[in-house]
């Protein structure tokens, strides 16, 4: 006799299924992964009809889960479906329930959003999400609801036996190091042979580990901050990401490399990891740290490669450079400096544990030492009480603070940054902090968290000044001109005139006092010829900066005809300037976004390939983020959907890696690629890039906001159409989302005026 694993069932509901009945759903499934559970709610408004939501525990192979598979991670499959209720008045069966989605997912916030936007009484469009063909990132901060508290969620782990809190699933593996070690993360993605890039954060560096079907190819690394690559071999990279036990992981499928620098197998890998983390721990135990110092025991060369063969086999000569500069309390940061962990954790290991060398003052046990909880907000706090607070302009003593201690990261990073000396004149003086307003508010929608705006006062004068850390001169120039086109679009320069003077360290000055000198020239200069913005460098040249006002004064006024044709003028005076002169790109960006907004996306593409490559050239690589996505829209509307999708994949590459997994600007770059892939029907490859959109900004904007709102609810819609068969009518005229304009793009045009 057959036996047939019918679905069990939980108790009918009165509603929407909370949070304990999803949890509850996934445990009664993860007990029998072949038998599936139910639960089914009423249709609003029905008598007859109900809404059922299955879940069933698979094993997921590759990006496509499939039921009773012997490995791979074990996640569950929720299905949502509507059927009426049979009549036991009539003879004739019910019909067959409708599916509405399948979904495989353990975000169960996600899941619960996509349940209520299916099932709820759809509200009416934001304005937000509009007609525009793309928005203007400067819409971002007007309307904003406020972040409410998110979807009280068990940790998935507890009702499943799958591990950390992950997002599983057709698009991300995420979570933090502390819950899942890296070996099974990497197993993982191997055994399900996975296409796709792993990204690893971990204190101040930030790594990626390539795989192309499941075979680690590539890996990089490279501080967070100044984005200097780390210099290890990826081989070392791999081992040393290998020992990382805290931090976070983000793995993004497809995201090929041309790259083949790894040919080791992953096995051998994981095997030396787990040997050098096991050194690491050891070392741990016995008190050491890489701010500890060693000393020597005894010193007696004679016999110290007949003791260095007593211990583990680690090459000879590196053992003898690295215990030949240990004398007393050498500190260890001067002795491994240069070397990659996987060379020095074993050799230290070797000296101390054969009695060589002994680690100066170290105590019995480090798991001794007390855990100290720092109040993050007392640093908030802090910095309310230096700045002014409506505007969060710095007091002047802070700035000189902060500018000192720049010089200094600079003699040790090498890297440049410039300063900015800013006049702010009004001719009513009842506006002028209403106007000085007006300047913070555009410095704060274009700045980065460690630039800084600040009062700047001398016995002479009181203004302000901008100190932009990591800036070149290129760099601080398109900076403020992207400030200055905010403040035309806001009416500033109705009540208010605004006058910079820019100097860059070390190539203008090589002190502060030099420096704070340039930039003070460079202002004067700018008033005498009436300028807005000069440099100490002197790269302005009067017809192209008189072309630069009046083409402004037509974009400011909507006469993009006009401000076009002067714009093309400036290209031919800017033709005879140098690559690194900022102008050049200044002029490429403005008549490209006139382009974009007048629908010349041919004309405006061989511009913006231009301008990256500048970018490129100058290492302005905040900046190519948003051109890349202006490539990628100029394609996509041309219909160029390959060439479409690789600008937009190397965009949300770049994004990631100068701001992390969780930037506002990544998940509309999500969207715009969501967009892409939708266009051509890979709707798997589009629901892929529409989750993370979703989850970015479900947690930037708060699950309330309209665009989350709105972006769930085509994300329900796209589900939907997926598991439609394709004989079946459907809303094709639905598209995911229109094309989303990044947040810190500088080179926006007259975005009140956008076309439908």
């Amino acid at each position: 006799m057959l036996k047939f694993n019918k679905p069990a069932r939980l108790a009918n509901l009165s509603g929407l299924p909370e949070q304990t009945i999803l949890v509850q759903l996934t445990k009664e499934a993860d007990k029998n992964p072949n038998r599936g559970v139910d639960v089914s709610w009423p249709v609003a408004g029905s008598k007859t009809e109900v809404y059922t939501l299955s879940c069933q525990i698979v094993v997921q192979k590759g990006l496509i889960a499939k039921p009773q598979q012997s490995n791979g991670p074990r996640v569950p499959e929720w299905t949502l479906s509507r059927e009426t209720l049979a009549d036991p008045k009539s003879i004739n069966p019910p019909a067959p329930p409708l599916t509405i989605w399948r979904h495989t997912t353990g975000d169960l916030e996600l899941l619960f959003n996509l349940i209520a936007s299916e099932v709820q009484p759809k509200k009416e469009p934001d304005p937000l999400s509009g007609d525009n063909i793309f928005q203007n990132a400067n819409r971002g901060d007007i309307n904003r609801a406020p972040t409410v508290p998110a979807f009280a969620q068990e940790p998935i782990s507890k009702a499943l036996s799958t591990g950390d809190h992950q997002t599983f699933g057709q698009v991300t593996l995420a979570g933090d190091l502390a819950n899942v070690d890296l070996p099974s993360v990497f197993q993982s993605v191997s055994l399900c042979k996975m296409t796709g890039k792993l990204n690893l954060y971990h204190k101040t560096v930030q790594a990626e580990a390539y795989f192309t079907d499941g075979l680690l190819v590539h890996a990089t690394a490279q501080h967070a901050v100044s984005g200097i690559s780390l210099q290890l071999t990826p081989d070392q990279i791999l081992l040393e990401l290998l020992t990382w036990e805290t931090g976070t992981f983000r793995f993004q499928p497809g995201w090929p490399t041309n790259t083949v620098s790894i040919n080791r197998r992953l096995e051998s890998f994981l095997l030396e990891g787990a040997t050098l983390t096991d050194y690491i721990k050891s070392l741990d135990k016995q008190g050491f740290t890489e701010q500890s110092a060693l000393s020597v025991v005894r010193a007696n060369e004679a016999n110290l490669e007949e003791s260095l063969r007593k211990g583990i086999p680690v090459e000879l000569q590196l053992q003898r450079e690295i215990y030949s500069k240990i004398s007393n309390n050498t500190p260890v940061a001067d002795l491994i400096e240069g070397y990659p962990k996987s060379i020095w954790a074993p050799i230290i290991f070797n000296l101390l544990n054969l009695q060589l060398v002994t680690i100066s003052g170290a105590k019995d046990s480090l798991l001794e030492v007390e855990q100290i909880d720092l109040d993050l907000s007392l640093a908030d706090q802090a910095a309310r009480t230096l700045s002014h607070p409506e505007t969060g302009v710095v007091t002047f003593p802070m700035f000189v603070y902060f500018l000192q201690k720049e010089a200094a990261r600079y003699r040790k990073s090498k890297l440049p940054f410039s300063m900015a000396l800013v006049d702010i004149t009004c001719d009513t003086p009842g506006l002028i902090e209403q106007s000085v307003e007006m300047v913070a508010n555009a410095f704060n929608l274009h700045k980065q968290p460690f630039d800084i705006l600040a009062n700047f006062e001398t016995a002479y004068t009181r203004e302000y000044a901008m100190l932009l850390p990591f800036k070149n001169p290129a760099a601080s120039y398109l900076f403020l001109d992207g400030m200055l086109m905010t403040l035309r679009a806001s009416g500033f320069f109705t009540r208010a005139n605004i006058t910079f003077g820019v100097a860059s360290y070390p190539g203008d000055a090589t002190d502060v006092h030099q420096l704070a000198s340039a930039a003070n020239n460079a202002k004067k200069r700018a008033h005498s010829k009436g300028k807005t913005i000069a440099t100490f460098s002197g790269v302005e040249l009067e017809a192209w900066e008189e072309l630069h006002q009046k083409g402004d004064s037509a974009i400011a006024a909507e006469n993009l005809e006009m401000a076009s044709d002067i714009w093309l003028t400036a290209l031919t005076e800017a033709e005879n300037f140098e690559e690194s002169d900022p102008r050049l790109i200044v002029t490429l960006d403005r008549l490209s976004g006139i382009y974009l907004v007048q629908r010349k996306f041919d004309m405006a593409e061989p511009l913006l390939r231009l301008s990256l490559d500048l970018k490129d050239n100058l290492g302005m690589e905040q900046e190519m983020v948003s051109t890349l996505d202006q490539i990628g829209r100029c394609y996509y509307e041309q219909q160029k959907y390959q060439e479409s999708e690789n600008s937009m994949l190397r965009s949300a590459q770049l994004c990631t890696e100068l701001y992390g997994p969780e930037h506002e600007s990544l998940g509309n770059v999500y969207h715009n690629l969501a967009t892409v892939y939708h266009v051509q029907n890979r709707f798997a490859e589009a629901l892929q890039a529409y989750q993370s959109a979703v989850s970015i900004k479900r947690r930037v904007l708060g699950k309330e906001h309209p665009e989350v709102i709105q972006l769930t609810e085509n994300y329900a819609k796209l589900l939907r159409r997926q598991n439609q068969p394709a004989t079946e009518p459907s809303d094709d005229l639905f598209i995911t989302g229109r094309w989303k304009q990044l947040r810190f793009d500088p080179t926006a045009v007259a975005p009140s005026k956008q076309p439908g």
